[in-house]
Order: C-alpha cells, then sequence, then structure tokens
C-alpha cells in the first residue's frame, strides 16, 4: 500500500504552515520536523515488514536482525502514537480555553 503526502492547498500562504519558515528565523519548521518524524516511521516500519518477509520466505537473514528492525519499528510507532495523543490533548485543552 503506497502512502502518498497529503498537501493542503489552504495551508500553504499562512506563516508557520506549509514548506518555509518565517522570516528571521532558523531551522526547519515544525511541519518539516513532523514529516521527517512520520517518514522515519514509515521507513521503520518498511524495513521491520521487509526482514519478517524475507524470514518467512526461508531467506537467510541473520536473526538478530530481525528482531532489531521489528523492535526499533515498534519504538518509533510508540513515539508517533504519543506524539499525536500529546498534540491532540494540547488541542483539546486549547479548546477548553476561555476567551
Amino acid at each position: 500500500m503506497a502512502v502518498d503526502k497529503i498537501a493542503n492547498p489552504l495551508a500553504t500562504g499562512l506563516p508557520g504552515i506549509g514548506g518555509s519558515a518565517p522570516a528571521g528565523t532558523k531551522g526547519p519548521s515544525f511541519l518539516d520536523a513532523l514529516d521527517r518524524a512520520v517518514q522515519s516511521t514509515y521507513d521503520a516500519q518498511k524495513s521491520a515488514e521487509a526482514f519478517s518477509a524475507a524470514v518467512a520466505q526461508g531467506q537467510d537473514v541473520p536473526m538478530h536482525q530481525v528482531v532489531q528492525a521489528v523492535a526499533q519499528a515498534e519504538i518509533t510507532l510508540q513515539t508517533m502514537v504519543s506524539v499525536r495523543d500529546r498534540a491532540v490533548e494540547a488541542y483539546q485543552q486549547i479548546l477548553q480555553m476561555q476567551i
């Protein structure tokens, strides 16, 4: 299953959202950091899947590499779920703020 990047054409002109950081700031934007984290999680999952498939097909793959790949995929997925949960929690707190 191919996962394509979802683009939001409405968000490209907003400061802090989109591919570029606001003028005067250094470093990657939050969107860039989030994109790299999601891509890293996806890559770890694909690597673990490839190692598991190779073992299932009877290829000579060292078992410690399979275990490491699966463990890395599990850790990155748990981290992304934790980040998502914290982001949802923060969003809910913002919604509950009195204006």
